[in-house]
């Protein structure tokens, strides 16, 4: 039936709302092009059913081990099959005594959307090991996975100024110096999920890495691969280029888990 990481990404995925663009946020009293997806009220609307649904997961699961009879018996071994490892309950409920909600409130009370996603995000990824055991994300992703190319950090993740403009945006991934032409790797093992090309990415794709997380290689001058192509760690997946817009040659690379991006530079080696 799946493992419980491929049911737990499912599920997350028809939470998340993919495509929504970058965020351009008002700058100097200038009305912006684009509200933000995330409002305070939607994320903590979104955290609280996310939330809810976890818990109703392991909830099952448990009562069935409590509850012991020929039919809670054959769940739990089923839910058991799944998870593939016996739940950690007490380290579980010792982590949520331990979160800090109060540096959530803080940061909504501050606008910080993009904090309170990550702290939310982090928070469910570490009780999620703490019940299946095994690593956290942020922990199978800085051990397995690399960077695609080799080269100079030339833009941040995060908000950016354009003065032009007179707005603030907000840069999902990361750009990477690189040389016209040059190889660029697949970080980790999976699948090409999907191939395109736009005015702002160039020729771009992206690969499914299984478990929710994902990641996108943009202004490329080549492809070396078609969409459904399973590739491994370290295979050449296209050349680096340019864009209309961008003179020097650089690779865009973006890091998304369950459909929310990440920082890269908070999890390789940068």
């Amino acid at each position: 039936m799946g493992s419980f990481n491929s049911q737990y990404g499912n599920y997350y995925n028809t939470l998340s709302k993919k495509n929504y663009g970058q965020n351009r946020l008002s700058y100097n009293g200038q009305s912006s092009f684009q509200q933000p997806f995330f409002t305070k009220k939607k994320l903590l609307r979104t955290f609280e059913i996310q939330l809810i649904g976890t818990l109703v997961l392991f909830l099952v699961a448990f009562t069935c081990k409590i509850y012991v009879n020929p039919q809670t018996k054959a769940v739990y071994t089923y839910s058991k099959s799944i998870v593939n490892q016996n739940f950690d309950y007490k380290s579980a409920m010792i982590y949520l005594k331990e979160i800090n909600v109060n540096s959530l409130i803080a940061s909504v009370k501050s606008g910080n959307i993009t904090d309170i996603q990550s702290k939310v995000i982090n928070w469910i990824d570490i009780l999620k090991t703490k019940f299946t055991g095994g690593k956290t994300t942020r922990e199978n992703i800085s051990h397995n996975f690399i960077l695609p190319v080799s080269g100079k950090l030339i833009q941040s993740y995060g908000s950016i100024k354009d003065n032009n403009k007179n707005l603030v945006k907000f840069r999902k991934g990361i750009n990477i110096y690189s040389t016209l032409n040059s190889d660029v790797k697949a970080s980790y093992d999976g699948f090409i999920k999907e191939i395109g090309e736009d005015k702002s990415l160039g020729k771009y794709l992206v690969i499914d890495h299984g478990s929710g997380i994902e990641t996108k290689y943009a202004h490329m001058d080549s492809l070396k691969v078609k969409k459904g192509d399973k590739v491994i760690k370290g295979q050449i997946i296209g050349r680096a280029g340019s864009t209309e817009d961008r003179k020097n040659s650089s690779l865009y690379f973006e890091l998304t888990y369950m459909g929310e991006e990440l920082n890269p530079q908070e999890y390789l080696n940068i």
